[in-house]
């Protein structure tokens, strides 16, 4: 029986010694903030999506902080309301945003993208780790279209994807 026990006790340290292991080798990596708060963003994510018209700039702003939790609100002019929607990103929203991110190089995206309308015009803008990058459109959505239909580097395309991932995965 004691022979029992032993081995059980030096399966269990072995195991112990393998996830050690495992936890240092994360660490070391430099994902040490994945295994300290369970999220895969390694930066905080702001996109907005606003239109300006007669009763001033209107639009949605989506936040999620470095714990994955987020939040979406109204814009009215320079006022963004309380949430009307927050959470937490699940696992698998986490792996789909962050790969989206990566493939995107938000770091990468000019800081003006797109005509600046004088009148009525709408933005898309995005924030992440401190670079904010902006894309302006005319009313309506034949810009849209035509992004969309751009190369897979377009810049604006690139944006564009980002922002209506966010919107796909948290809603509106």
């Amino acid at each position: 029986m004691s022979t029992i026990l032993g081995m059980t006790s030096q399966c269990i340290v072995g195991m112990c010694l393998v996830f050690d292991l495992l936890v240092g080798t994360v660490a070391m990596s430099g994902d040490w903030h994945t295994l300290a708060n369970g999220c895969m963003l390694k930066m905080p994510l702001t996109v907005k999506d606003t239109q300006d018209g007669f009763a001033g700039t209107t639009g949605t702003v989506w936040t999620i902080e470095l714990d994955c939790t987020f939040r979406i609100s109204r814009l009215f002019g320079q006022h963004v309301a309380e949430p009307h929607r927050w959470g937490s990103l699940t696992p698998e929203q986490q792996a789909r945003l962050s790969a989206i991110l990566a493939e995107a190089a938000m770091l990468e995206l000019p800081t003006q993208m797109g005509k600046t309308t004088r009148v009525n015009a709408r933005r898309i803008t995005a924030e992440y780790d401190g670079k904010v990058s902006e894309l302006s459109l005319s009313p309506g959505d034949r810009d849209i279209d035509a992004i969309r239909t751009s190369g897979p580097r377009d810049p604006a395309r690139r944006l564009l994807e980002v922002v209506e991932a966010v919107e796909e995965i948290l809603g509106n």
